[in-house]
């Protein structure tokens, strides 16, 4: 066989193969959402409001909104409203909802930037009201941030930052 149809042949089965890996990397981390998910269904303080998983063939989005319920719902509650002063005409407080943004890039190059399974950033999603109650602690920058590293072959690394701030 001659060189340059080696080259040729080599060429063709790197450029079918990686999208191909990418696609199989981004249905196994869809995979391990999915079951993260029927496992938080088993909890009794949070409650999957909404999920919306579009996956692509080199990156994914998700936007999921978790509804935290039981004794975490006293969170959101007024401090006049404190325990202890709770009266039948009390109506209940209203259960806080947190939605997070994640966007995924699949391996086995991830934004050509290192070997995994996928890279994911999330970010909080906040109402207008929400962003304006936080702009006088933290201004315009965002208030956590999440990265995420889907080790290829399992595990991973998280690491959470958010922007100093006083009150």
């Amino acid at each position: 066989m001659k060189k340059p149809a080696s080259f040729a042949i080599g060429a063709a089965v790197i450029a079918l193969a990686y999208p191909a890996s990418a696609w199989f990397l981004g249905s196994r981390i869809e995979a391990t959402l999915d079951e993260q998910y029927r496992s938080l269904a088993e909890l009794p303080y949070a409650k999957l409001i909404s999920r919306d998983f579009q996956r692509g063939l080199f990156s994914s989005t998700e936007t999921a909104t978790i509804e935290l319920v039981g004794p975490v719902d006293r969170w959101s509650k007024k401090p006049e409203e404190g325990a202890g002063s709770e009266t039948s005409d009390t109506p209940p407080a209203t259960p806080i909802q947190i939605t997070i943004r994640t966007v995924f890039q699949h391996g086995p190059l991830p934004g050509f930037s290192t070997l995994a399974s996928a890279i994911a950033d999330s970010e909080l999603v906040l109402t207008t009201e929400q962003q304006q109650q936080l702009a006088a602690l933290i201004g315009d920058k965002k208030p956590m941030q999440v990265h995420t590293v889907f080790g290829l072959f399992g595990g991973g690394t998280t690491t959470l930052s958010s922007p100093a701030f006083a009150f």
